[in-house]
């Protein structure tokens, strides 16, 4: 049994323990080389594959290899969507969206190359040093809604919006990864990783009910992400997707963001309950509407800081970067001192 303490976004990597044992007692050492690339070390692997970091000779530059085994997700064609989805992914070129370089299939295998992103995910942060004010949140929700615009508007649907799949980058900028639960929007068709894939705690109710996915459902996944942030927990109590859906099959009552934080502003308040409607009608139809309230909020609440810099890391600092981008399940972290890890991916609960 899980603690009652237990947080939703990283615990139920207990049962994903479980059934990834095999998989890591299986594991092969780390190879010198994949294709063109210069395997310099691995960041970390689970049930899809393993992501390395590594140095591409043609470009120059040292980057996230994830290389996926073909049949890891146990479904017919999920190497032709892995390339799919990195062909897709590459054709966004935005700051707040981890950059995809280069995919390949080589024998059984399926390699994706993309940016090595420094710094920290959001859920170590809150973690380490507790909820974000709300001047902050507004601000890293800006760049997220720009990074979920930018994904739509190339006709796909991210899936799994969630603290552990956004870096902090050293400088401030915020990074969307993990697009392992998204959809082409242009083919209806699921990328990697099953239909009903993603974190339970911040999937919408309808997706829960098996309602394909939507750009309102994202925009819910971002709501639930800045309630988390501002608060460090979410509006409903819940480890697994059983446990989640029973409470919204029941009407159970959230947490208000007023009684968890009694400084937060009215504006920002109405903002994240909007996103996080139960009915997709109800919430913000785009994330630029989403970001436009988020702005006329940040105006009501005063102007809104640039970040503070973070802690100076020890470097080289391997960024966490895609660790999880198209859905790398639990990982176990390379033991060097700088692979400071801090997100596992998708659980045995969340699909």
């Amino acid at each position: 049994a899980l603690p009652a303490d237990a947080d939703p976004e990283t615990t139920t990597v207990l049962e994903e323990l479980r059934a990834l044992e095999g998989v890591c007692q299986a594991s092969s050492p780390i190879p010198d080389a994949w294709g063109p690339f210069l395997i310099t070390g691995e960041i970390g692997h689970g049930s899809y594959g393993t992501v390395y970091s590594a140095l591409d000779h043609n470009l120059g530059v040292e980057v996230a290899l994830k290389v996926i085994r073909a049949g890891a997700t146990g479904e017919e064609g999920d190497a032709a969507r892995a390339l799919n989805e990195a062909r897709l992914l590459a054709q966004i070129n935005h700051p707040n969206v981890v950059r995809v370089y280069w995919a390949e299939q080589i024998g059984q295998e399926v390699g994706i190359s993309m940016e090595q992103v420094r710094g920290r995910t959001l859920h170590w942060l809150v973690r380490a040093n507790g909820p974000f004010s709300a001047s902050e949140t507004m601000l890293i929700g800006v760049d997220l809604c720009r990074a979920v615009a930018a994904v739509h508007g190339a006709r796909l649907l991210h899936g799994d919006i969630k603290a552990n799949n956004v870096m902090r980058a050293t400088g401030g900028r915020a990074v969307l990864m993990d697009f392992g639960a998204g959809h082409d929007q242009k083919s209806g068709a699921r990328l990697l990783g099953r239909r009903t894939a993603g974190t339970p705690i911040y999937l919408a109710p309808e997706v829960l009910d098996g309602e394909p996915r939507s750009k309102a459902s994202d925009i819910y996944s971002l709501g639930i992400l800045l309630f988390y942030l501002a608060t460090g927990t979410y509006p409903a109590d819940g480890q697994t997707r059983d446990e989640i859906e029973g409470k919204h099959e029941a009407g159970a009552p959230r947490r208000l963001l007023r009684d968890l934080r009694p400084d937060l502003p009215e504006s920002f308040i109405h903002v994240v309950e909007r996103a996080t409607a139960e009915r997709p009608e109800d919430r913000y139809q785009t994330a630029g509407e989403l970001e436009a309230a988020l702005r006329h909020a940040s105006r009501e609440d005063g102007p809104v800081p640039m970040p503070t810099p973070g802690p100076r890391w020890p470097l080289p600092l391997a960024a966490l970067l895609a660790l999880a981008l198209l859905g790398i399940g639990y990982q176990t972290w390379s033991s060097r001192p700088d692979a400071i890890a801090s997100a596992p991916g998708p659980t045995a609960a969340d699909v």
